[in-house]
């Protein structure tokens, strides 16, 4: 079992990882006084999770990037998005576009942000004046 939140981690989240802010502080739940059946892909562990939303879950960050559809993002979430990869930004703003439009803004700010942390982040080179 540790094996496959490995697997999870290493595949879907990068080098995300649960934050010590709230969840909540990120996420919102679109059905706050329910519960949600979730079926994981196979590659995922497949099996059906039943998902309480009267609170975040501790893990809304591995649900949401594995495409559970009863969570959205809070504006604050684009910082934390920023560290996914560029593809995994890329699927879920496609994704959203029809599952839940409100949080294409937010995915696409932290996009912007990745290509400027990743700009940034290259070395300047000086000319050499002969």
């Amino acid at each position: 079992m540790q094996e496959l939140s490995q697997k999870l981690s290493a595949s879907s989240t990068g080098d995300l990882k649960e934050t010590e802010k709230g969840v909540d502080t990120y996420f919102k739940s679109l059905l706050p006084d329910g519960k949600a059946y979730f079926t994981q892909d196979r590659e995922l562990g497949g099996g059906l999770q039943v998902i309480d939303l009267s609170r975040i879950p501790y893990n809304a960050m591995s649900l949401y990037l594995t495409g559970f559809p009863y969570l959205a993002l809070e504006e604050a979430a684009a910082e934390l998005l920023k560290k996914a990869s560029a593809e995994t930004l890329q699927r879920l703003i496609e994704k959203k576009k029809n599952q839940y439009p409100s949080d294409v803004p937010i995915l696409e700010k932290a996009l912007a942000l990745k290509k400027v942390g990743v700009n940034g982040n290259l070395p300047v080179q000086k000319e050499k004046s002969d």
